[in-house]
């Protein structure tokens, strides 16, 4: 009687943590994602800041 208890209970608990692990990478590849596009913002607004007043197009 308890053994199909545990057994129930260690299955719950296995499949629990394999889909928090799915769920920590996830997280984990978003907030690289995040800091890859602020960084990107921050090059172009160090660009128009760089390049204010210059005419790009002379020659």
């Amino acid at each position: 009687m308890f053994k199909n208890n545990l057994s129930g209970d260690v299955g719950l608990a296995i499949s629990s943590s394999l889909i928090l692990t799915g769920m920590l990478q996830m997280g984990v590849r978003q907030s690289a994602d995040v800091a890859s596009h602020i960084t990107s913002v921050e090059r172009v607004l160090q660009y128009t800041k760089n390049t204010k007043g210059r005419n790009c197009y002379s020659s």
